[in-house]
């Protein structure tokens, strides 16, 4: 089942700036015809998107999250932030939660309350600079067939400034999942089908495709092909292996203009578990007009409460973190450094559950 989360944020501008803007109307530029040509109408140019729009060439919404999840996740991991939440259930069917985050010159914190009904969750998230972010997930209709997720953001003063509407449904080749916020859209197909199973072993073959588009620009697509292979002993994974191939092709470049010719990324990720507490795992990234990038991973159970993790990557970077779970906490130290440059950068993540 495909996992739906909240929308990446990485190199867009923010829900509420994005919401909040109204791009005005601009000015089609018009080429003049050369003097020695016959007089022909020409087509008026496709302005660029006004400033202030999340960039044009990146989809704003989570995009195949299921594909290389295990790679994906690593990479988050051992980013060099500071992080603090903690998590408490007061009552049956609430929790509260809050965060506070520094990342660079960046700094965010939130504190929010989330309430379970029959029909879904509602959320609550007060955020530190002033908005108020209520959403209403997993909503489920026609016996779980159809489910919507929505969000709304609300100013210090009360006013409505944005909102994400979410929607999947079950059909004969897959889950379609639709996504838009009023300025972006986006829609995406995954489906799967069994390569064969036996009382002790699994084989899947995945496929997905997302396809966003921004004000009638169509953005681009991206592209995910997955085949998974898990050993069991019970309901005990002995081992698991993922190969995966993913493509990305923007159509416009960030500020909305047609690109003058094709460029899309390809990565290819494989990773392994041995089993549910040690795993290995590489990558490899082809960005137009660049030398391809291989990145290599692990992590590694120490001991029943340590935990170790790390990579390294052809562009020099070498990152590391250490975790310690505790019954209710979890301390985790992040280190990065640059083997080019030399720069170090250090995180801290902390996670309380009283």
């Amino acid at each position: 089942m495909h996992k739906f989360g909240c929308p990446s944020t990485k190199g867009h501008a923010s829900l509420a700036d994005a919401m909040a803007y109204v791009p005005a109307p601009a000015a089609a530029l018009v080429t003049a015809p050369a003097a020695a040509a016959p007089p022909e109408a020409t087509p008026a140019a496709e302005p660029p998107l006004p400033p202030g729009l999340p960039p044009a060439n990146e989809t704003g919404f989570a995009a195949l999250q299921m594909f290389g999840g295990d790679f994906a996740e690593l990479m988050h991991s051992l980013r060099p932030h500071s992080l603090f939440t903690i998590t408490s259930q007061p009552l049956d069917g609430v929790v509260t939660s809050g965060l506070g985050m520094m990342s660079g010159d960046h700094t965010h914190a939130q504190v929010g309350t989330q309430y379970f009904t029959p029909f879904g969750a509602l959320k609550a998230e007060l955020m530190s600079n002033g908005m108020l972010q209520a959403s209403f997930e997993n909503f489920t209709l026609l016996y779980g067939m159809l489910q919507f997720n929505t969000k709304f953001l609300f100013s210090s003063a009360g006013q409505p400034v944005g909102g994400e509407l979410q929607g999947i449904v079950g059909t004969p080749l897959g889950a379609l999942v639709g996504s838009t916020n009023g300025l972006q859209s986006s829609i995406e197909l995954i489906s799967g089908m069994p390569l064969g199973q036996t009382e002790t072993s699994t084989s899947m073959l995945m496929f997905g495709v997302h396809s966003w588009s921004m004000l009638g620009l169509r953005g681009g697509i991206k592209a995910a092909l997955e085949w998974g292979h898990q050993e069991l002993d019970g309901e005990q994974l002995v081992s698991a292996s993922a190969v995966t191939l993913a493509c990305t092709k923007p159509f416009v470049h960030p500020d909305g203009s047609p690109l003058d010719e094709p460029q899309q990324t390809t990565s290819l990720t494989f990773s392994h578990k041995m089993s549910s507490q040690h795993s290995l795992l590489a990558s490899l990234e082809w960005e137009p007009k660049t030398e391809g990038v291989m990145t290599v991973g692990g992590t590694r159970q120490v001991t029943d409460h340590t935990r170790l993790r790390g990579k390294w990557s052809t562009t020099g970077v070498l990152a590391l973190a250490l975790e310690v779970a505790g019954e209710k906490s979890t301390v985790q130290l992040t280190t990065e450094v640059n083997t080019v440059s030399g720069e170090p950068k250090f995180g801290a993540t902390i996670n309380l559950s009283p």
